[in-house]
């Protein structure tokens, strides 16, 4: 049982303020000199193969169990939206930064927003690789689950556990089974996703997890969040291995439109949201969404979502001055002292020494000793809780709003077009410095035919690329219809045996009525001879009479 603090917002605040004169900052990087995102891969699609098992469940018994999964994988998400929103992330502060203001993910939001019926404040630790499978088995009632491995044995196919779960539609008593089949297919194909169509084996020992120990998600879904975002703000491209549905309803709840989007039963009611996206967003591509953000807070923003309620909210965790979140994958820190004015606090200096460096992956040797260290941080909690209810705007106090305009912004610039180069990368060409005007003429001309020969072998390796994955993906798609053509074709072989079994033992019961009812047949055409003799006797002995 973890030991709780608890603080006033101005009561942390103060505090924090003091030991930030003392400590200084923690590093910030230069937005400026990261790429711009270009190649996004949202991986939404995914949700569709859900919805259509969904149809028929009792969704108030499915919600009272796992909140609002089916939900969330109902939301249709503007990949636009989302790939101008990551241009604006700071991969060392871990928030969104809109000129002089922060604004980032909290355990607290992503916990209003999903209503699981667990303890929120709780750190997920990630089950042994070996015992998932097993565990998994046990759970569904499915035997020899490790037949449904792909080839590398990192995750299971969904097409065939949607197969089992078909099955479980026909058998009776089996609604537990067929209702953690589709919450597992919504931790791996939507809130943990990794590649199409698998459900990984890291996003299965969280479910696993959630099933045996009853631990609140929430804090891994935002920690792999955090490290996807972070991927992509330093490479610029990549698919989102994160809960895409969430962030993106956690973005547009910070952007006031003309019409209101949210109400008290917001969740059961998504037309608002999807009027305001054809109304107000359905012309914006790209560079609409870019310089949509980059006017925030100027116009158009919400310091606190509609849907957020007054609540203690977790700041730090044993020694650190933030919070360590594990994943499935990896752990990471982040620091809500940043963003206390999200959830109705008043925002006061925060302390981010130590934030740009704890990050990994647990790949990585020492991720034993880290996840240790986080156990034990995780025994000691800080919270803190809003002054008064009647506090309704968010608020700063005057040494913040110094800090943050000396605090260098993380904002990006904006790209030169959507599909010409967002920025000149630094390579082996160094500029070098010039006397007079032939020199310069003289290196321009290199530079441009450096230029033009990369640009050719960029195009080639490009087109032999794409050649290569639509040769990989079309064999796969071939094999996948096959296995599923296979597993259908037995499915229909074993229900036609069943049938042509049940048909025979039919037969035989006629068979055996006909036989009955034959012999039946000639004892009565017996008794009928027997009968007539007699009468043909009566007859001729009363003539003689």
């Amino acid at each position: 049982m973890a030991i709780i603090t608890k603080f006033t917002t101005v009561e942390y605040g103060q505090n924090s303020e003091l030991s930030q004169l003392s400590e200084g900052d923690g590093s910030r990087c230069n937005a400026r000199k990261l790429p711009v995102v270009k190649d996004l891969n949202c991986m939404v699609n995914e949700m569709k193969r859900i919805l259509v098992h969904s149809q028929n469940i009792d969704e108030a018994t499915f919600s009272m169990k796992y909140g609002r999964l089916l939900e969330i994988t109902k939301i249709e998400v503007l990949n636009p939206a989302i790939k101008a929103l990551i241009n604006f992330w700071d991969p060392d502060y871990r928030c969104f930064s809109f000129g002089k203001v922060d604004l980032c993910l909290t355990v607290e939001e992503y916990g209003m927003l999903m209503e699981f019926p667990k303890h929120l404040h709780k750190v997920y630790f990630p089950l042994r690789s070996d015992k998932v499978i097993p565990e998994l088995s046990k759970l569904l009632k499915i035997p020899h689950l490790s037949r449904f491995l792909e080839k590398n044995a990192n995750g299971l196919k969904w097409k065939f556990l949607e197969v089992e779960l078909e099955r479980k539609k026909l058998q009776y008593g089996s609604m537990l089974e067929r209702d953690r089949l589709i919450a597992l297919g919504i931790y791996g194909l939507v809130l943990f996703p990794s590649l199409s169509g698998v459900i990984s084996l890291e996003a299965a020992a969280a479910f696993v997890e959630y099933e045996n120990t009853h631990v609140n998600p929430i804090t891994a879904i935002l920690a792999e969040t955090f490290l996807t975002l972070n991927h992509f703000r330093k490479t610029g491209k990549g698919a989102m291995r994160c809960c895409t549905q969430l962030l993106y309803i956690w973005m547009v709840s910070h952007i006031e439109t003309k019409k209101p989007i949210f109400n008290n039963f917001w969740w059961f009611n998504q037309k608002p949201l999807k009027l305001v996206e054809e109304e107000e967003w359905g012309s914006l591509g790209n560079q609409g969404w870019m310089k949509k953000l980059q006017e925030l807070p100027s116009s158009n923003f919400s310091w606190k979502a509609p849907w957020v309620k007054s609540v203690d909210v977790l700041v730090s965790c044993g020694q650190k001055c933030w919070v360590p979140l594990v994943g499935i994958t990896g752990y990471v820190s982040y620091a809500p002292a940043l963003v206390i004015r999200q959830l109705g606090g008043i925002q006061h200096i925060p302390r981010t020494v130590g934030v740009a460096e704890f990050s990994g992956f647990f790949k990585d040797q020492s991720a034993l000793e880290v996840l240790e260290t986080i156990k034990q941080d995780w025994s000691h909690l800080t919270l803190i809780r809003k002054e008064s209810e009647r506090l309704r705007d968010p608020s700063s106090s005057e040494g913040y709003e110094k800090w943050r305009n000396l605090t260098p912004t993380a904002a990006p610039r904006m790209p030169c077009s959507e599909d010409g180069p967002s920025q000149i990368i630094e390579g082996s060409l160094k500029r070098k410095k010039v006397s007079n005007e032939e020199d310069l003429m003289g290196q321009l001309e290199r530079l441009q035919i450096e230029l033009g020969k990369s640009k050719v072998d960029k195009t080639t390796l490009e087109m032999m690329m794409m050649e290569g994955d639509k040769s990989r993906v079309f064999l796969n798609e071939q094999f996948e219809y096959r296995d599923a053509k296979i597993m259908m074709l037995e499915l229909q072989l074993s229900k036609g045996k069943a049938i042509m079994e049940e048909s025979e033992k039919e037969r035989g019961t006629l068979i055996l009525d006909w036989m009955q009812s034959s012999s039946e047949l000639e004892a009565l055409k017996a008794d009928f001879n027997d009968y007539q003799e007699n009468a043909e006797y009566n007859q001729d002995k009363f003539l003689h009479i």
